[in-house]
């Protein structure tokens, strides 16, 4: 929690501290890479509208009220801030950045589960912080951390609880329904994941009995429905954003999601479908050797104390961090390809699977060719890939995880303070 609370500072602090735009989140948008959208906006357009009593259609650009998941905008209404100030641009986004950074105790929690050792624990937890994925994603408050946040904790609650199915406690079904529908409800891509764990839930159906097992669902059913009864008679249609990453349809129009997935399969031919699968392994699997050679580059340019040329290479790799999987994970992202050694240990081999099976889903689903860029999924596979990398290596060296830990650190902070 300390650290947690800390790190909330700090970001914000380091956010806010040369600002060239009134407004928190455009400075949150423009501050480490190229000049991103006001998608961080939509969740606060959705509380004025309901504070209002009036909710526009659109909503924010494009955007209907429908097409993301409204949980931060309830979170961010339930806070003082929002109780004493209203939606005000301050307020939201201290309340925002401390929603992603919850994070943080997340990660914490599926730390202790895999080596039960605090020291891992605490090392794991500060390199997350300490990377482009966290820092980005942490100011500028889209609910992406927010939805990876549930995803861990209802992970981490099923498949690492030693109570026995005949000693679990009556809020254990209620607990696991409720973050699996949180995290539904923060953020679309986490659907990617959810599809991928179901088969490994369903191989270990003891973990909860059935009992248990249908209460949470029915409790994630329950909280889920009057959402989509909103989507479908409040702001219809609803499903902009399943037919977009799963049927290539941009545009809002009529057809369901079945006629859009049927008719887009039907116009491609085999070896067109094949070749997007390709393109969105081989983005995901972008290594991130252009990104460590140009930071070596910048650091070589420390010498001549050209800082302008600095900061051209810099943006230029926060860039291409924003975009890809491995390069956004820093120092760490060349662990996804290490991920085998982490299915051999036992105490690390579940999680795994959930990355790799999440990792699949996405390739395998995502329609348009080479989409598999980060901000069009989960954020859950690359944050478990830097905690699996990091608890791996310090159950069997805590100095060598140090030292790693340590220079992803300082060349993260270097990339994004300089």
């Amino acid at each position: 929690m300390g650290l947690y609370l800390a790190a909330t500072v700090i970001l914000l602090l380091w956010v806010h501290a040369v600002s060239g735009d009134i407004s928190p989140l455009r400075e949150a948008a423009n501050r480490w890479t190229h000049s991103l959208p006001g998608d961080n906006a939509i969740p606060l357009d959705f509380a004025r509208g309901f504070a209002e009593g009036v909710i526009p259609t659109p909503l924010h650009a494009t955007w209907l009220s429908s097409d993301r998941p409204p949980l931060q905008t309830a979170m961010f209404m339930l806070t003082p801030g929002f109780l004493i100030a209203g939606a005000d641009l301050w307020a939201y986004q201290a309340a925002g950045v401390a929603f992603q950074l919850l994070i943080l105790i997340a990660a914490w929690a599926l730390a202790m589960a895999m080596t039960d050792q605090r020291r891992i624990a605490i090392v794991s937890v500060a390199a997350l912080f300490f990377t482009p994925i966290v820092l980005v994603n942490g100011a500028y408050v889209w609910p992406k951390l927010l939805a990876a946040t549930f995803v861990i904790g209802a992970i981490t609650l099923y498949f690492y609880s030693d109570i026995s199915v005949s000693k679990k406690t009556v809020l254990y079904g209620p607990l696991l329904g409720l973050l699996a529908a949180l995290a539904m409800l923060s953020h679309g891509g986490t659907v990617f994941v959810a599809i991928g764990i179901i088969p490994l839930v369903l191989l270990r159906p003891y973990r909860v009995g059935i009992r248990t097992g249908m209460i949470a669902v029915s409790v994630s059913a329950s909280m889920l429905a009057p959402w989509i009864l909103y989507q479908t008679f409040a702001d219809p249609p609803g499903n902009r954003l399943v037919k977009w990453h799963l049927a290539g349809v941009e545009v809002i129009d009529d057809r369901t999601v079945p006629e859009a997935l049927i008719q887009a399969y039907e116009n491609m031919p085999i070896q067109a479908q094949l070749r997007h699968r390709e393109a969105n392994l081989n983005v995901l699997l972008k290594a991130p050797w252009s990104v460590n050679e140009k930071t070596w580059d910048a650091i070589a340019e420390l010498k001549n104390q050209n800082r302008q040329g600095i900061q051209e290479i810099l943006r230029e790799i926060r860039k291409k961090q924003f975009f890809y999987m491995t390069m956004g994970m820093g120092f760490l992202g060349l662990t996804l390809y290490l991920l085998p050694l982490y299915l051999l240990d036992p105490q690390t081999r579940i999680i795994s699977l959930t990355a790799l099976m999440s990792l699949t889903v996405w390739v395998l689903l995502k329609f348009p060719a080479g989409s598999t860029t980060i901000h069009q999924g989960s954020l859950y596979p690359p944050i478990v890939i830097i905690l699996l990398a990091l608890t791996w290596l310090g159950m069997r060296s805590i100095t060598l995880m140090i030292a790693v830990a340590c220079v992803h650190i300082i060349l993260t902070i270097f990339i994004y303070l300089i």
